[in-house]
């Protein structure tokens, strides 16, 4: 019965040892955003008539990594521009409308969403002014 304290003290000990240590490793955490959008423009003259095409592309790519999750998020916004538009010829009811996907970085078919849910407002803007800002 002697031994009784010391063995409560000793288990006090490894008891307040044991709680104190950390269970979980830390998580490591990263962000890479890269963007930018361009356009051409061609033009030619038929018959005096000036005809003019102008492609824009704008691109992003979000990955996103935080302990054992991780997501790639991707933006794409193709518009043309034909002036004048052909007599008869209708714009593809996707030009201009932005197309983004949001997958986990281990899944190989991109997963479609909302540009919402994949960027921020300002990520967007970024995207589309192609300005950088953190």
């Amino acid at each position: 019965m002697q031994f009784l304290p010391f063995v409560v003290l000793v288990l006090s000990i490894a008891f307040v040892l044991v709680a104190a240590a950390p269970t979980t490793q830390s998580e490591s955490q990263s962000y890479s955003f890269h963007h930018n959008n361009h356009c051409n423009n061609n033009s030619r003259t038929v018959n005096n008539v000036k005809f003019e095409k102008i492609n824009c592309t704008a691109e992003g790519t979000l990955t996103v990594s935080n302990g054992e999750v991780c997501t790639v998020s991707t933006y794409k916004r193709s518009t043309v521009t034909v002036i004048p538009l052909p007599e008869g010829a209708t714009e593809d009811p996707l030009n201009g409308v932005a197309q983004c996907t949001k997958t986990p970085c281990d899944v190989k078919e991109a997963i479609n969403v909302d540009c919402s849910v994949a960027f921020t407002e300002k990520q967007i803007s970024d995207i589309l002014t192609n300005t950088r800002s953190d």
